[in-house]
């Protein structure tokens, strides 16, 4: 989309999360408004002082965490005239992350990489930690799978994003592909 929409006089700003682009600069009290939140902010208002695109509505697309973020996102943003979620999600990242797991976990199986019971104590400790992420509230305990910090999970657990969707005013367009594996379209 960001090589195809300027092709049609559709200017984009396109850039990739914090620590996927610099991961060094991940911490454990590093939070989703310092990945993610902070830079899209900052993204919204450098494309709205660009005094080529003043006639220009802006639009946000989020894909994926972008697109389970888009409703906080535009809330944040009232300069934002609406929203694009490519599939994203309703569901806690949570959730999401304990069905990649699963997803992870039965290929496993299938390959017989892993036996019955491994995959079994897999699934056990993974349904501990993902309740421990859904309910956690302290930033200051241990990581949740031994990589995500309780600061970034407390600061994902407070948004409360289905809630939101529902009152924003702006148009939002969603687009879900049937077979995505990061997300799937029941989901």
């Amino acid at each position: 989309l960001a090589y195809q929409l300027p092709e049609h006089g559709v200017p984009t700003l396109r850039y990739d999360k914090r620590f996927a682009a610099h991961p060094e600069l991940a911490t454990s009290a590093s939070t989703i408004q310092d990945e993610v939140l902070d830079d899209v902010a900052a993204a919204i208002e450098l494309m709205g002082a660009m005094p080529e695109l003043e006639s220009r509505e802006i639009v946000v697309l989020g894909h994926s965490l972008g697109g389970m973020l888009l409703p906080e996102i535009v809330a944040d943003s009232p300069e934002v005239a609406g929203g694009v979620i490519v599939a994203g999600t309703a569901r806690s990242l949570w959730a999401v992350i304990g069905s990649q797991n699963e997803q992870a976990i039965d290929a496993a199986l299938e390959a017989e990489t892993i036996t019955e019971e491994q995959a079994a104590e897999q699934r056990t400790a993974l349904a501990a930690e993902i309740a421990r992420a859904e309910t956690l509230t302290d930033p200051h305990a241990e990581s949740i799978l031994g990589v995500l910090s309780a600061a970034y999970v407390v600061s994902v657990n407070e948004l409360k994003l289905p809630e939101l969707a529902a009152g924003l005013e702006i148009p939002l367009l969603v687009l879900q592909g049937e077979n995505d594996f990061q997300v799937s379209a029941g989901a």
